[in-house]
């Protein structure tokens, strides 16, 4: 047994020697001699740059060899493999060398060298594999340059010949001679349109812009660039000419940047046309060395507007002191949140940002706000001291703010309620403002139509099928406290069993006489009454509902549907529709609305509501008054839609200073 394991034990000894010695054996010839230290080799894949020196020599240029020291360079005749130059270029990844013959094809060869010490005696290595590359290196060139100018334009264009295979390198030169690269291209013409609709800065009152080019020929193996020889310069006065061009740019919700190009004048005017279109009413006046735009504030929603620019000389603008003929320009406007009132459709949370990182309190449900910004779907308000956030989808917006002129608003139950059944005006109804919309009819004859603001994006783009086929939407109601709605089936179900009044309504249904109104109404009992009034809530109560028709863009009069509107009777039923009214039905239902069976002038969001989760009903009616933002500064609007001016008052104990434009001061 001891023999056994004596024999175990040497073989273990003679493993372990073997492996100490193939470990010394590697170590050996990993140091190598310095010889084989030096071994370097360069890429042979590798890039060669060429830039031609104003002495007619070449600067050649090649990625760094691996443990190199120094490199080799050889230009060769490829044809006779005779030396045209050799040069050594010790430490640095470049050298110069004579220029290149033209119109023959020659290889430049760059071998990596490694140096190395040998018993004190310096050596040096070849790299195993050079880079290479062979062509005809003819040298690039811009050659006939010609330029000329176009003032009205504002621009620049020169024209030239390259050499083959070469494209032209675009510089800008600054005074001090230095270069910066603007452009490459393989067309032999250019331009260069100078202003802020440009690529290139107009000069300043004696400033010298100065272009330089040159060229390059770019092939897989190299990059030959050439000597850059033409020049030419523009001073300002060569580019100002005698036409105005005027042009805007949409920032979003309504405002436009108004930019134009600079002429020969000392000053320029930005005008629109006033809405009766008398005559032009200044925006700003901008000097002729400063930078020609100007920003609006937000526009009136889905308006025509019409602009004009007008250069003229000197301090004071005269007709026969234009520089200029004025350049003119005419714009439609869109909707816009901004400066819009809002109300929440329920009371909802306000957030200290738009990323909704905390709750900082509650927006009451009807509470004015006015919309001071839209960011990740909420309405930026003031609230309290500062200003938060609430949520857009829960949200009324009015709609006369949101969308202005593309509909058409007359909110009848504001002053007086055109709700009859078939004709015959209904006791206490007919004729009266309806309680709850005490406050929806402003002082200037405007009204309050709230609507959720997802079902408002919708009726905008009904709005705009309606228009396209040239008719305007006409807006009856939308947003309806369930107060009202309440008021208004308690009034009707109280006078229902009365006799019709003692005369024929005037029309080609028949003779009426001796029924009750809800005998007409449901047409002997084949409807219910709520068919045509709801008991307890209705989805205007909820802000997604409108009652609207169809009117002429072009005479501005109502298309007759089968009934008047708000009549409270089965000749409403959208069974007995005329073709307009089915045509309505078609611009409503493809937006994205529900219909009434009962009502053809009704149209819900049942969408909105169902991914909302919206099952709410607001009792009271909304106010206009709130804190508003003009983009100027703050104001205090009433319930009546007027503001404070020129004095002082307290609001939610707080004394504020009106100034003559309603803004605190």
């Amino acid at each position: 047994m001891k023999g056994k394991q004596r024999a175990v034990l040497l073989i273990a000894c003679i493993l372990a020697l073997l492996t100490l010695a193939a470990v010394v054996a590697v170590l050996v010839l990993q140091s190598g001699t310095p010889y084989q230290q030096a071994r370097n080799t360069m890429d042979p894949k590798g890039k060669l740059q060429l830039q031609d020196q104003e002495n007619g020599w070449v600067l050649l240029s090649w990625p760094e060899g691996k443990n190199a020291d120094g490199y080799l360079v050889e230009v060769l005749n490829t044809d006779t493999q005779e030396s045209i130059h050799t040069a050594y270029a010790e430490g640095k990844t470049s050298c110069t060398v004579p220029q290149l013959p033209p119109n023959q094809k020659v290889t430049i060869r760059i071998n990596s060298i490694g140096v190395y010490m040998d018993e004190g005696e310096e050596g040096m290595r070849i790299g195993d594999v050079p880079l290479e590359v062979t062509d005809i290196f003819n040298q690039p060139s811009v050659s006939g340059l010609e330029w000329s100018l176009d003032p009205d334009a504002h621009s620049l264009t020169f024209r030239f010949k390259l050499s083959a295979k070469a494209e032209c390198v675009l510089f800008q030169q600054d005074e001090n001679g230095t270069r910066t690269q603007m452009d490459t291209f393989p067309e032999e013409s250019r331009t260069i349109v100078f202003g802020l609709n440009g690529e290139c800065a107009m000069p300043e009152k004696d400033e010298v812009k100065t272009f330089a080019l040159g060229a390059v020929v770019r092939e897989t193996r190299y990059t030959y660039y050439g000597l850059v020889e033409n020049t030419l310069s523009v001073e300002q006065d060569h580019l100002l000419g005698n036409t105005m061009m005027l042009s805007c740019r949409h920032e979003g919700q309504n405002i436009y940047t108004f930019t134009w190009n600079d002429t020969q004048a000392d000053n320029y005017c930005l005008q629109q046309l006033t809405a009766d279109q008398a005559g032009w009413v200044t925006l700003c006046t901008v000097p002729g060395n400063e930078k020609c735009s100007f920003t609006t504030q937000v526009l009136q929603r889905y308006t025509d507007y019409q602009f004009r620019v007008v250069a003229y000389y000197g301090d004071t603008m005269t007709e026969n002191a234009y520089a200029a003929e004025p350049a003119k320009l005419r714009l439609t406007t869109g909707s816009s949140a901004i400066y819009s009132t809002v109300w929440p459709q329920r009371d909802i949370s306000v957030y200290r940002d738009p990323q909704k990182s905390e709750v900082i309190g509650t927006a009451a449900g009807a509470q004015a706000f006015c919309v001071l910004d839209v960011e990740n779907g909420l309405f930026k308000v003031r609230f309290g001291d500062g200003c938060g956030y609430i949520d857009s989808n829960y949200c009324m917006i009015n709609l006369p703010e949101f969308m202005g002129g593309l509909c058409h608003y007359d909110i009848t139950n504001s002053y007086s309620s055109i709700f009859t059944v078939h004709g015959y005006e209904l006791p206490g109804i007919t004729g009266y403002t309806v309680e709850g919309y005490e406050s929806v009819c402003l002082y200037a004859n405007d009204y309050l139509v709230p609507l959720l603001y997802p079902v408002a994006q919708k009726l905008e783009q009904a709005a705009h099928s309606a228009q396209k086929l040239g008719y305007r939407l006409k807006i009856y109601d939308a947003y309806r406290p369930s107060y009202a709605t309440h008021r208004l089936y308690d009034l009707t179900a109280a006078v229902a069993n009365w006799k019709l009044p003692g005369f024929t309504y005037d029309g080609s249904d028949g003779d009426f006489s001796g029924l009750t109104y809800l005998e007409l109404m449901t047409n002997k009992g084949r409807y219910a009454m709520t068919a045509f009034l709801a008991k307890g809530g209705s989805r205007h109560n909820q802000g997604i509902a409108v009652d609207l028709t169809l009117e002429s863009v072009e005479t501005g009069e109502e298309i007759p549907m089968q009934t008047a509107m708000h009549d409270l009777s089965y000749f409403s039923v959208t069974g007995r529709n005329t073709e307009t009214a089915n045509v309505l039905r078609g611009i409503m239902t493809d937006a994205g609305f529900a219909t009434l069976s009962t009502e053809w002038w009704h149209f819900q969001d049942d969408e909105s509501r169902k991914s909302l989760g919206i099952d709410s009903y607001l009792l009271k009616g909304v106010s206009a008054a709130c804190w508003m933002w003009d983009g100027q500064g703050w104001l205090y609007r009433c319930a009546d839609g007027t503001y404070y001016i020129n004095r002082t008052v307290t609001i939610e104990g707080i004394s504020y200073s009106f100034d003559r434009d309603g803004h605190v001061i």
